[in-house]
């Protein structure tokens, strides 16, 4: 099947919502390689429950929209795809616990060529 780029851009996304506690902000940290120095502030800030902070990337994970691209629909080779780039602008400090809704869109769309990833 062929990608048609108009289709994927068009990609009619539901939007998420996702609930997060201090523990999956912590969990999170840990997870990204936060805490390797356990003395070091820095790193205390987004550990230390009493004064908890999340860390900003924490935003791309949220209420993400899964694996869309397997639905046999989009046309797409799962095999040959290579997520290339996401952003997430934030307009203020993502808190430390939350609910958030994702609405997620397709921008662009690069093709690398016959048999390329």
């Amino acid at each position: 099947m062929t990608i048609d780029c108009g289709k994927l851009k068009a990609w009619p996304f539901e939007a998420v919502e996702q609930t997060y506690s201090a523990r999956d902000t912590i969990l999170y940290a840990l997870g990204i390689g936060i805490g390797t120095e356990p003395t070091n502030p820095d790193h205390l800030r987004f550990l230390y429950e009493e004064r908890i902070e999340a860390f900003p990337t924490m935003a791309a994970v949220l209420a993400g929209p899964g694996l869309w691209l397997k639905d046999p629909a989009t046309g797409v080779d799962g095999t040959k795809l290579l997520h290339g780039e996401q952003s997430i602008t934030l307009l203020q400090p993502l808190p430390a616990e939350g609910t958030v809704t994702a609405r997620s869109r397709v921008t662009a769309i690069a093709d690398k060529g016959a048999g390329k990833g």
